[in-house]
């Protein structure tokens, strides 16, 4: 059942954990929440991020990311990853954002648009 706890309580409610200098993500109520995602996307073959600039000051995000992609499926090969970004007008060299997800993703698939683009390219994987 997809809307169970490894616990065993369901359903499950959807929970937004924001990017913020002051987490403690040894927090009780998020450890879960943490090796839940990591063992997710770490296990995962294809990650896609939509809208998500990857900023600096999320550490928490940031570290969770590297450790599920350099330990992917026990370290062999690595995932499909994909980010959808906004920039209207793109600049003559990477962007910040670009940059960024290039550090932790060095063979990332990077398409720029709005969100009508980010749509269209969706529409790709079902009806």
């Amino acid at each position: 059942m997809h809307n169970t706890c490894t616990c065993g309580a369901w359903p499950l409610h959807p929970v937004l954990v924001t990017p913020s200098t002051v987490r403690d993500v040894r927090d009780v109520n998020l450890l879960s929440i943490w090796g839940s995602a990591l063992e997710t996307v770490r296990t995962s073959d294809e990650w896609i991020f939509v809208g998500y600039s990857l900023t600096g000051e999320d550490v928490s995000i940031r570290s969770l990311l590297l450790r599920a992609y350099l330990g992917w499926r026990g370290g062999a090969g690595a995932p499909e990853v994909r980010a959808y970004l906004f920039k209207s007008v793109l600049a003559a060299g990477p962007t910040p954002e670009e940059e960024r997800y290039r550090a932790l993703f060095p063979n990332i698939e990077i398409q720029w648009g709005g969100i009508d683009a980010h749509i269209e390219a969706f529409r790709s994987f079902g009806p």
